[in-house]
């Protein structure tokens, strides 16, 4: 009589490395150690560390700006009085980063399990949440890219929009657009991109569909965000 096999395995120190790693140039294969282990610990750990120190560092910048560009609806002395409140806070979220990332991970995960069950695919949500988790290594990337930028271009920096640089579309299209289309083009930075391709390709493989039923069923994750950021851009125009 065989052993019954197991849905995930233990995963050892070189797989949390290597997934990390190949989940960059090699989405199947970094699926294929998913599959086998689903290690998340690594990539949790790194994205979230790194986001903490990223917003700490940032934060005195961040508030130099926004204490530059008050609400035109608040009196300045008053916005003055509420900033270190406001910083208070940043400091807050900073330090909370490791725990929101985990969250945010896990509700993306969640939301791709009830997708893949209501396509009729069968995944253990561990396998999931080590996808989601392996891919964010690229969004994290994202946000060491954008820190570089804002470090660079620091002392010219004078409004918020200036502390979101272009790293995507809206570098390479430029013209008098909406907000809303502003805010669309922003989204889709050559990460993001890189993290669709990465998520569906990855996804594809590990529950062994075809990639065009991967890209309907990992849509959400990606077009929801979208959809608020264009939303907040309207209300901000």
């Amino acid at each position: 009589m065989t052993a019954p096999v197991a849905s995930a395995g233990s995963p050892t120190g070189s797989d949390q490395f290597l997934t990390m790693l190949e989940v960059f140039v090699d989405p199947v294969s970094a699926a294929r150690r998913i599959d086998r282990s689903a290690p998340w610990l690594v990539p949790i750990l790194i994205a979230g560390i790194g986001a903490a120190v990223i917003g700490y560092l940032l934060m005195p910048l961040t508030v130099q700006v926004m204490a530059m560009n008050p609400p035109p609806n608040i009196p300045r002395e008053q916005y003055q009085n509420t900033l270190p409140m406001i910083e208070k806070g940043m400091r807050i979220m900073s330090f909370a980063s490791p725990l929101l990332v985990a969250i945010k991970l896990l509700i993306l995960a969640g939301i791709l399990k009830l997708l893949a069950t209501l396509g009729g695919l069968d995944v253990v949500f561990k396998k999931l949440f080590s996808l989601v988790a392996n891919a964010g290594m690229i969004i994290f990337l994202e946000g060491l890219a954008t820190f570089a930028v804002i470090k660079a271009k620091a002392a010219d920096i004078q409004t918020m929009e200036e502390m979101m640089p272009a790293l995507g579309l809206d570098l390479l299209i430029r013209g008098q657009f909406s907000k809303p289309i502003q805010a669309a083009l922003h989204f889709f930075s050559v990460f993001e991109i890189w993290y669709i391709v990465v998520l569906v390709v990855g996804f594809a493989a590990l529950v062994k569909c075809s990639k065009s039923k991967a890209f309907l069923l990992t849509l959400p994750v990606w077009l929801v965000p979208i959809l608020f950021m264009m939303v907040a851009a309207m209300f901000r125009s």
